[in-house]
């Protein structure tokens, strides 16, 4: 049935484009739905591959459909393979082949984020700027009305007599008692009762959350291992918070003496880019002062920073100069600034600038 009348020797139908679709699946963000209609169109193709297996179709068509069923069997995968870590970043947006480019132990990186409670008590701290905004707002006030039907009383409402009642104006004998009943106010009308809704003010008063982040990020050699996993899990709950909320996270990615890289979190950025950018790192030594130099200049400089927390990651505390902590705690109050100091490793010191110290 493939070409029974020889009619594709004359009209040859255009190829798909293959890769053109491909490419399509590779970067569709998963999430249940899409991977629900990734597995549709697994089975859809793999049922057409079972049901030609016996027509004459050229060999390049059958590499064409077979390796479209791989490349969806890959996606389903790989979706299985970080279907947890997806699970808990809602909204981050990562397509297969973000999943692809990551060389990222997904299991390892779930647990982390699900059962580290210090990372979900920290993430909801961050950007602890409050503004109290007061405006005023139309209002519905309650305003006494009778427009619905509460039962029957004795009245001269001669608006909402029964029927019955004006039977009586029909025979002269009657007629006398109903004027009569009418000025003793005792004749039967409905009882009616409600409120009418009109328009007021009324004075509100809410508490907007702000509140970007500014995370250094230690990469030093000694944060190898279980301290960059759990640095890694906290940037990308804090990424998913701030997204949620619109608020802007900007990561410093810092090691030695000039070792500085950045990425700005903003609306066109998703979580997937940040986890790529989070696979580098300089392995060499630490220098804290450089990333805090910078974090701050990003919160005086940039209008969308204003008012940041600054989170600063490492396996160790900060070890500063004392001229340098005067310096930070200056500008901290300049600034309008806190800072939290995460350990991913070792154990909790005080410091004389940070604002809390957490052990992960």
């Amino acid at each position: 049935m493939w070409d029974w009348d020889n009619d594709l020797r004359d009209h040859s139908p255009p190829e798909p484009d293959w890769e053109g679709i491909a490419e399509q699946f590779r970067h569709l963000p998963l999430d249940a739905k899409t991977i629900a209609h990734i597995r549709a169109e697994l089975a859809a193709a793999r049922g057409y591959e079972a049901e030609i297996a016996d027509e004459d179709i050229p060999k390049n068509i059958r590499g064409r459909l077979a390796g479209f069923s791989g490349l969806l069997s890959d996606i389903d995968r790989k979706y299985s393979e970080a279907e947890a870590l997806l699970r808990q970043c809602p909204g981050a947006s990562f397509s297969y082949a973000d999943l692809q480019a990551g060389n990222v132990d997904w299991a390892a990186l779930a647990g982390e984020l699900q059962d580290n409670t210090r990372i979900r008590e920290l993430v909801h701290k961050l950007g602890r700027a409050y503004i109290a905004e007061e405006k005023k707002r139309q209002c519905r006030i309650p305003q006494a009305s009778k427009s619905e039907v509460h039962g029957m009383h004795r009245s001269d409402d001669l608006q909402r007599l029964l029927p019955s009642e004006l039977l009586n104006l029909e025979d002269e004998v009657l007629e006398a008692l109903f004027y009569a009943r009418m000025l003793e106010r005792n004749l039967l009308c409905y009882e009616l009762s409600g409120t009418t809704l009109v328009d007021g003010e009324e004075t509100e008063t809410n508490r907007k959350r702000t509140g970007p982040v500014v995370a250094c990020l230690d990469t030093s050699g000694s944060m190898d291992g279980q301290p960059m996993l759990k640095a890694r899990a906290l940037l990308l709950a804090v990424a998913n918070i701030l997204k949620q909320e619109q608020r802007s996270l900007h990561v410093l990615m810092f090691g030695a003496s000039g070792e500085l890289r950045e990425y700005a979190m903003n609306d066109a950025s998703r979580s997937a880019g940040l986890l790529q950018f989070l696979q580098q790192g300089f392995g060499g030594g630490t220098d804290f002062e450089m990333p805090l130099c910078r974090a701050f200049d990003i919160i005086e400089t940039e209008d969308q920073y204003q008012k940041a927390d600054v989170l600063m990651i490492s396996d160790g505390d900060c070890h500063l100069s004392e001229a340098f902590v005067g310096h930070v705690n200056k500008r901290k109050q300049q600034l309008d600034c806190s800072i939290y100091s995460v350990l991913c490793a070792g154990a909790r010191m005080e410091d004389q600038f940070s604002d809390e110290v957490v052990v992960l």
